[in-house]
Formats: structure tokens, C-alpha cells, sequence
């Protein structure tokens, strides 16, 4: 009967094969996260930008946040490929070269805190003015006021049109 001895747990290939899943659910996971971030700051955004003014910093935080949750999207799913090829030539293992997953997640941090920044910018921007519901009652006034001048002058033609008609034939 012959035995196979295990002298640590990492040579035992179902251990490596697990291990390696775990660390491609993680990355998946971080990539979900980032993927729903980048929802959130999108409805971030349309708010702010329909409340407040003078959002420049605001939209360069929230840009950055943007282009580091795609980055750190493009790095797990590089650690995530690197790891499936791995795999498919036996050889598992949940690290990557490079310690993609690792960047990935220090990438996804430093995302969350330019968005943490840029939504702090942004809700204490000044507000918007209201718009004035007085200038357009004023606007709506000045219509009416010109309509009512244009139907006194049209009258006032119509008479005159009479009277060059009456006289040109009387006269």
C-alpha cells in the first residue's frame, strides 16, 4: 500500500486549486464593488451637478475616483486571467506576478477616498439660486401688455385703411 505524504499544506494540489479560487472570488468580489461604486458616484454626480455651483474640484475628485475603479476593474481581472491560465497548465496558485490582487484592493481605496473627497466637495459648494418665479410673472406681464398693444394697433390700421379707402373713392 503505498501512502502519499503531504509535508505542507501547499503541495497538496486541491489546497493550491482552493486557495486559488478564493482569491479569484475576492478579486471578483472587489470588482463587483467597484462596478456598483461607479454607479453610485454616476447618481453622485447628476445630484450635485443639479444642486450646486462652482464644481470644478468636484469633478476632477470624482473623475479620479472614476479612472481608478476602471483601473483597479482592468488589474483583478489581469490577476484573474493570470491565475485561470495558471490553472489550465496544473500548476494553481492564488498569487499572481506582480500582486495584482493586492493592487487591486489599494487601487479600490484609493478610489473610495477621492470619492469620499469629491462628494465632501460637492455637497459644500454653494447652492444653486432658485430661479426667480418673479421674472416670470414679469416676462408673462410684458407678453400680455405687448398683445394687448398690438390688437389696439391693428385697429388703429384697420381704421386708417378705411378712411384711405372712404377717401380715395369720395375724394
Amino acid at each position: 500500500m503505498t501512502s502519499h505524504a503531504v509535508t505542507s499544506p501547499s503541495d497538496d494540489p486541491n489546497d493550491r486549486r482552493q486557495a486559488a479560487s478564493l482569491a479569484v472570488g475576492i478579486a471578483s468580489a472587489v470588482t463587483t464593488a467597484a462596478l456598483a461604486v461607479i454607479g453610485a458616484l454616476a447618481v453622485i454626480v447628476t445630484y450635485v451637478a443639479g444642486k450646486y455651483e462652482h464644481l470644478t474640484w468636484f469633478y476632477v475628485l470624482a473623475s479620479v475616483s472614476a479612472a481608478l475603479l476602471v483601473c483597479a476593474i482592468i488589474v483583478g481581472t489581469q490577476g484573474i486571467a493570470q491565475i485561470t491560465k495558471k490553472g489550465y497548465q496544473g500548476s494553481w496558485s492564488p498569487s499572481t506576478e506582480g500582486h495584482l490582487f493586492n493592487k487591486q484592493s489599494n487601487i479600490t481605496m484609493a478610489a473610495l477616498a477621492f470619492l469620499a473627497a469629491a462628494v465632501i466637495v460637492g455637497f459644500s459648494a454653494p447652492l444653486q439660486p432658485p430661479p426667480e418665479p418673479a421674472a416670470v410673472s414679469a416676462t408673462q406681464t410684458e407678453i400680455a401688455r405687448l398683445k394687448h398693444r398690438l390688437a389696439r394697433d391693428e385697429m388703429t390700421l384697420q381704421s386708417l385703411r378705411q378712411r384711405v379707402v372712404h377717401s380715395s373713392r369720395g375724394g
